[in-house]
């Protein structure tokens, strides 16, 4: 490791994690605030860690001849290009661990928020009025709740659904055992059975537009709809039309198509509608974490370790769909 570059972007990190890794007599720490600083300034970089804001392209590695190691600290990794990694003989990690309390809270969270309209009652207060005739919220428990994905973050979804009252179903055509408190249905099936969906997949071409016109027609007219996931998940336009054409339907965002999502969206005119702009991992304690392991899988991989963080492409059914 001796001589070792390493370079971290942006500002989503813990601190202190690195000053201390920063003492170390063989490594060499930067810190670039934008990706444009990069190759203007440490193009001897060897290591990389880095957020879901920072893209890693062809044209990025071309610049970075000495790069060997790429680590984002997210659980997402659709901002690497993990084919031209591979080309480039870079190695790349993820640390989906760190996030799913973060994630699974935050989704409990939405969910909440929308049923008790929350954001509603914020304005009603900022507003100087005193209305509650017009907050009547509904309560989570009694109700059914669907969850697609039945993985790291929708399993502890579940588990906090479950603790709440909820009935808990989900779909996941690569989960063979689910906790007994889950029962596992058909797509279509768990679709119009449900009374709130949680999304909780990765952004494949199988997953991409999985919600859309077709599959949002299933849903009873008060559904809630939280997305936790990607925003390519669900086919926005359509949603918006759903929203809009059945007043009663709930939605609960924190991805989106694009992000930053515009201020001419349609969705800015929707009171039906709950959102927050992608802060899903955004706690200290996932921060701290992340951050942690990527350090660690750095050291790690330099000393000729096995990285605690896992490798990318990951080894998963759903990989290549």
């Amino acid at each position: 490791m001796k001589g070792l570059t390493l370079v971290l972007i942006g500002n989503r990190f813990d601190r202190g994690v690195f000053l201390k890794a920063g003492q170390h007599p063989d490594f060499h720490f930067e810190q670039a605030s934008q990706l444009s600083e990069l190759s203007k300034h440490y193009p001897d970089a060897q290591a990389l860690i880095v957020r879901s804001g920072t893209t890693i392209d062809s044209d990025l590695l071309d610049k970075l001849p000495k790069l060997k190691l790429v680590v984002t600290a997210t659980a997402g990794f659709d901002h690497i290009d993990l084919m031209a990694c591979e080309k480039k003989g870079v190695k790349c990690f993820h640390t989906p661990h760190a996030q799913k309390v973060a994630a699974a809270e935050m989704t409990i969270l939405l969910m909440l928020a929308s049923l008790r309209k929350l954001p509603q009652a914020f304005n009603q207060i900022q507003r100087g009025d005193w209305n509650r005739s017009l907050l009547l919220g509904e309560q989570l428990f009694g109700k059914t709740l669907g969850i697609i994905g039945l993985g790291r973050v929708g399993t502890e979804v579940a588990k906090r659904a479950y603790a709440l009252g909820l009935k808990v179903t989900a779909y996941d055509p690569h989960i063979t055992e689910a906790p007994e408190f889950v029962t596992m249905m058909g797509f279509e099936e768990m679709m119009r059975s449900l009374d709130i969906l949680s999304i909780h997949v990765p952004k494949t071409g199988r997953t991409r537009h999985m919600i859309k016109k077709e599959t949002l027609s299933w849903l009873h007219s008060e559904a809630l709809l939280v997305n936790m996931s990607r925003g390519d998940v669900i086919n926005e336009d359509d949603l918006i039309d759903h929203l809009m054409e059945n007043p009663e339907s709930r939605a609960a965002l924190d991805v989106f198509a694009r992000e930053p999502l515009s201020t001419d969206s349609p969705l800015m005119k929707l009171n039906n509608v709950v959102m927050s702009p992608h802060v899903g991992a955004s706690t200290q304690g996932a921060i701290q974490e992340s951050s942690q392991q990527a350090m660690d899988c750095v050291f790690t991989f330099f000393n000729g370790g096995e990285p605690g963080a896992e490798a990318l492409p990951p080894k998963a059914p759903w990989w290549g769909e």
